[in-house]
């Protein structure tokens, strides 16, 4: 029998009224806050790595696949989840991922053996799955298009912070403990009493399920993926997240190497030079929003503009790595990392724009799913191989680093094509809602 859903649709709740907007922003709050130790605890591993390694004898290779799988599952369970956030319930749905990447992560820490650990860094990747497109699919229902990649880029931000908060404070509990355990057991525990949280906020766009009317699952993919600007959109956010999710996984190893120093001066020098980059999914939320009012291509086209500075920066920053000055390198790393961060915030806002809101969770989901399962999964693990075979140390890390420049301007055409398609698509998808609206 098929299954299909209808959304409860009317004005945007942020606009219905006072308590309406408060209850909107709440929302907005308790996801941007679980987003934060969703990527610290994601992020942690990677201030981790020169320690586990010391304390568990794991080769780069080892350490690359410890990244690798946890974007594998990320990849292979966020479809399901996607799914789950359109046809159950967004609330409960996220609140269950929240739980398990939290117990995950508290397992990372309690482990001995390499396998054991390759199936905590799993689990952690599953609960986090859909836990982003998830939230912006929830957000795009009680907030405006007008808002929404200002909205949406308030999650991104949480994640950049939530990146910060566990290398920095990460860093700092390792070189103060002397034990690499603690920051599992620190950033794992609040993400269970906010996924309690979430449970008993007031969900004011439930979902609602209808049996044996509209489309099956099978027809809504495949409604999806006819639609062009949104498979562009995937090339060009999947090549950018290789060198985005091999360089957040290998960097702080990268700058250890390169320049002697330990986790904690790593994470004071990784949080100058992040915090700039905290605030650039706001800022490039206000310019999509700005761009696009101006030109019926403006979100697509400045994703790749953007994506094309970051190609250029990558190639720069993986050059003169170690070969110029701590200080001069941070200045380039605070530099780059806005710029990068900028484009996080464009594949979810495209796609939000040219799927009917039925549709955006799981289409959403297929875009990371895409990502991560056909590229990004790869970087880490290619990146361990490449530095074992060139001998390891600061020459190998770089060298793999610098073999996935090329990706990014990749990306940047993609984005490009995306524009070309985006406007008809996006007026379509507008065209789509309102009909199902005047016909519920």
């Amino acid at each position: 029998m098929e299954v299909t859903t209808e959304v409860l649709k009317g004005p945007p709740v942020e606009e219905t009224s006072s308590s309406g907007r408060g209850l909107a922003w709440s929302i907005l709050l308790t996801l941007v806050t679980l987003n934060v130790f969703n990527y610290a605890d994601r992020s942690i591993l990677s201030i981790a790595i020169e320690a586990i390694k010391i304390d568990l004898g794991f080769s780069d290779t080892q350490m690359g696949a410890l990244q690798t799988v946890l974007y594998i599952g990320v990849g292979l369970i966020t479809l399901p989840a996607g799914v789950l956030v359109d046809r159950w319930s967004r609330k409960k749905a996220l609140a269950l991922m929240g739980f398990l990447w939290s117990l995950a992560t508290v397992g990372t820490a309690s482990v001995h053996s390499f396998v054991v650990m390759m199936m905590m860094r799993f689990g952690c990747g599953a609960g986090e799955s859909s836990f982003h497109p998830g939230g912006a699919a929830w957000l795009s229902a009680i907030f405006s298009k007008e808002t929404r990649a200002r909205v949406i880029s308030l999650m991104h931000v949480g994640a950049f912070i939530g990146s910060i908060f566990g290398v920095v404070l990460g860093g700092y509990l390792i070189a103060s403990t002397g034990n690499w355990r603690v920051p599992f057991y620190v950033f794992g525990a609040p993400g269970f009493v906010l996924a309690m949280i979430l449970v008993f906020i007031r969900d004011p766009a439930p979902v609602v399920d209808k049996v044996a009317k509209g489309q099956s699952l099978f027809s809504e993919f495949k409604e999806m993926v006819k639609v062009r600007s949104f498979l562009f959109t995937i090339f060009g956010a999947g090549f950018v997240n290789v060198l985005f999710i091999t360089m957040m996984s290998w960097l702080p190893a990268l700058i250890m190497r390169s320049y002697g120093i330990n986790e904690a001066r790593l994470g004071a020098v990784m949080g100058i030079a992040f915090v700039p980059g905290a605030v650039a999914p706001l800022i490039a939320g206000f310019l999509a929003d700005k761009f696009q009012a101006r030109r019926a291509d403006g979100r697509p086209l400045l994703a790749s503009i953007i994506v094309a500075f970051v190609a250029v920066g990558a190639v720069l920053q993986f050059w003169f790595v170690g070969q110029v000055s701590l200080t001069v390198f941070t200045i380039m790393l605070a530099i780059f990392t806005f710029v990068t961060n900028m484009t996080i915030v464009f594949f979810q806002v495209i796609t939000m724009d040219v799927m009917p809101l039925r549709n955006r969770g799981k289409a959403a989901s297929l875009c990371v799913l895409v990502m991560f399962l056909g590229f990004s999964w790869w970087g880490s693990l290619l990146v361990g191989m490449v530095s074992d075979m060139y001998g390891g140390g600061c020459d190998g890390l770089r060298i793999g680093m610098l073999a996935l420049c090329p990706f990014p301007f990749m990306g940047s055409v993609f984005y490009y094509i995306a524009s070309r398609f985006y406007p008809a698509d996006s007026a379509a998808a507008d065209e789509m809602d309102l009909h199902e609206l005047a016909t519920h």
